[in-house]
């Protein structure tokens, strides 16, 4: 019976570490999915030696092919080249044996914009101001680099406390971004012509989706500020084609018509972020930052601000 016992121990033994092997990536060990797109999933994961939680995205084994091997692969070398403290940090890229790539990223354990304003209604003047200050601080770099985002809007945008500090900011999922340096405007960015979520999306995504530069990540951060301050998107709309069809032909609320606390200069830029036509648009962030910048000093939001709300929050 002996022999019988050791074999099925062995069998154990063999089956368990299989187990073990297909939740492994690298050194990372995964603990629960926190997350789907199109491509990819994404889970919580632990590094065997190192205490740090992980975000793993693992491209989907049925989404393999050359071309989104190719993209997966480029937005990791590209985020790799982002250093702002608040854009979301790259640690390591990998492909299992069995062929399933994987990068590892910070793990942010925090809020999204969109459930914070859930919880929370229409943000204050100066956190509003403060939140938009850093995402642009983020873009800034990215487009420094030649490097859209693409695919900014609530859901991308994270507040959290983090090394002590209160309402740190980050820009996440850096993940339909087009390098207009080296942009060949085929294969690579066909697939994802219209991917994004449509309300944050600039009218020339739809239009003219090989032509997009820049300016529509502008596009996105003024509509991620009419949320922020509205609490609600810019349109109402039954369906995706409903709100195509808006964003190309209807011009959205002023902010300050349906919130009467709004600086006729943060009204202003929102506006002028939101022009259908590109060109009407500021074309840098630099723009964003020079007006946001003086809000911030006319709406300050103090650390002691931040950590009110993150001890009630979290209280």
């Amino acid at each position: 019976g002996f022999l019988i016992l050791s074999m099925f121990s062995t069998l154990q033994i063999v089956r368990l570490s299989e187990r073990v092997n297909r939740d492994k990536f690298g050194s990372y060990i995964i603990q629960k999915q926190i997350g789907e797109g199109g491509m990819s999933n994404v889970y919580l994961a632990g590094h065997e030696l190192l205490q740090r939680p992980t975000a793993l995205k693992v491209l989907k084994p049925e989404a393999l092919n050359d071309i989104s091997q190719s993209r997966f692969k480029a937005e990791a070398k590209q985020i790799s080249r982002l250093r702002n403290p608040h854009t979301i940090e790259l640690y390591d890229y990998g492909v299992t044996e069995e062929g399933t790539m994987y990068y590892a990223m910070e793990y942010i354990d925090g809020i999204n914009l969109k459930e914070l304003v859930k919880l929370s209604g229409e943000l204050p003047i100066n956190r509003t101001v403060k939140i938009l200050l850093d995402v642009c601080y983020s873009i800034k770099e990215a487009h420094d680099l030649n490097l859209i985002h693409r695919d900014i809007k609530p859901q991308n945008v994270m507040v959290c406390v983090l090394g002590g500090i209160y309402d740190m900011v980050k820009v996440l999922d850096f993940g339909l971004v087009k390098d207009l340096e080296h942009d060949n405007g085929e294969e690579l960015t066909k697939q994802t012509d219209i991917t994004g979520t449509p309300i944050y999306m600039a009218p020339e995504r739809i239009t003219t989706p090989t032509k997009t530069d820049a300016r529509c990540d502008i596009y996105a951060i003024g509509a991620l500020a009419f949320y922020m301050l509205i609490a609600k998107p810019l349109y109402d709309y039954k369906n995706d084609l409903d709100v195509m069809y808006q964003i190309i032909n209807t011009v959205p609320e002023s902010v300050s018509t349906l919130r009467n606390d709004v600086p006729e200069v943060l009204n202003n830029l929102i506006s002028v972020c939101l022009e259908k036509d590109p060109d009407d648009r500021p074309e840098s962030v630099d723009f964003l930052i020079h007006i946001l910048r003086q809000l911030a000093v006319e709406f300050p939001y103090s650390e002691e601000d931040a950590m009110k709300w993150w001890q009630r929050f979290q209280g």
